[in-house]
């Protein structure tokens, strides 16, 4: 029987890191401020204040992310690593400015970087991933690792929309493989005396 671990665990204080080192979910902040305009479900009835749920198995190469420069890993992602800030700032949570150049009349974010590519949707989602270690793959002898990446969202058209906008452009699409992937209708909580999704019933 195969064994994979979870990392699961944080204090919860601050931005938790992915294997590559990079914090992530830095965005969830304003997600959660505009709750009701992006994760939470008004219409159709029997999904009412709930949500809908992706989840995917993101394999991650980690030989060939510790290969690439700081620098190289920075542009990827679109944040500096040490910080999560956007690049050329130093808050983490400062605007990412996807228009600012520098003085050549460069992007100071790269397009192709994986945090600009999903700013230019426009659109937001409430995230939350897990850390996966499943030892070595023997087809491969490489560390098989990765994320459970999980997203709580008002309509899947929001996770498709980021993801086409993400594309084949992505720069982070060198460093991982998309294994699996869910999607499911979470109903919304129940008061006294109602049942778990009690609407689609009745």
């Amino acid at each position: 029987m195969e064994s994979v671990g979870i990392l699961g665990f944080d204090s919860g204080n601050q931005t938790a890191r992915n294997l590559f080192a990079f914090k992530d979910g830095t965005a969830n902040s304003n997600t959660l401020d505009h709750a009701d305009k992006h994760v939470w479900i008004q219409q159709p009835d029997w999904l009412k204040d709930g949500t809908y749920l992706v989840v995917r198995c993101i394999q991650m190469h980690l030989e060939t992310w510790d290969r690439t420069s700081l620098n190289g890993q920075d542009e990827t992602f679109g944040r500096h690593r040490d910080s999560g800030a956007p690049i050329g700032q130093s808050d983490e949570f400062a605007h990412l400015d996807i228009t600012a150049k520098d003085d050549e009349g460069n992007f100071i974010i790269p397009e192709i970087s994986h945090a600009g590519l999903a700013k230019r949707s426009g659109l937001q989602l409430l995230r939350r991933s897990y850390s996966y270690a499943s030892g070595i793959d023997p087809k491969t002898g490489q560390f098989d690792a990765g994320l459970l990446f999980i997203s709580f969202q008002k309509s899947p058209m929001q996770f498709t929309a980021i993801q086409s906008s993400l594309g084949r452009v992505d720069k982070m699409n060198e460093y991982i493989t998309h294994i699996g992937s869910g999607l499911f209708a979470c109903f919304g909580g129940v008061k006294q005396g109602e049942y778990l999704g009690q609407k689609l019933f009745e």
